[in-house]
Order: structure tokens, then C-alpha cells, then sequence
């Protein structure tokens, strides 16, 4: 795992987890299987720090889902 260190010297992965192209079924983002993805990267120490989102990846996606399948 890459660490880097921010200003404040707290240690920070360096890897972030991409939200661009999440599973899709039936013209829009499969909610079960992208749950599955996420879950799985925070709970098997891949060392995810941030989620890398934006309006502009999808309109079928939004990037609150996330706070509310990692709760």
C-alpha cells in the first residue's frame, strides 16, 4: 500500500476508488452489485480513503449513495 502524507502529517492512501463505471442493468446503474463493490473494498483493508465522484460520471448515479451503503 502507497501512503502519502498530507500537511497536517496525517497518513493518507493513496488510492481512491474510481465511481465512473459502476455495474449497469437495464440502462441504469445496478444498485446491488455496486453496493457489493464498495462494501467490498472498505471492509477488506484495500486501503480506499476517498470515492471519487462527480455529477458529470452519471446521471443514474449520484454520489450521496455512498454515505448511505458504507453507514
Amino acid at each position: 500500500m502507497n501512503y502519502r502524507q498530507d500537511k497536517y502529517g496525517n497518513k493518507l492512501s493513496a488510492l481512491g476508488f474510481g465511481c465512473m463505471r459502476f455495474p449497469m442493468k437495464a440502462g441504469r446503474t445496478d444498485m446491488a452489485e455496486t453496493e457489493k463493490e464498495i462494501l467490498y473494498a472498505v471492509e477488506n483493508g484495500c486501503g480506499i480513503c476517498i470515492f471519487i465522484c462527480s455529477k458529470n460520471y452519471s446521471v443514474l448515479l449520484r454520489p450521496s449513495i455512498i454515505p448511505s451503503i458504507t453507514a
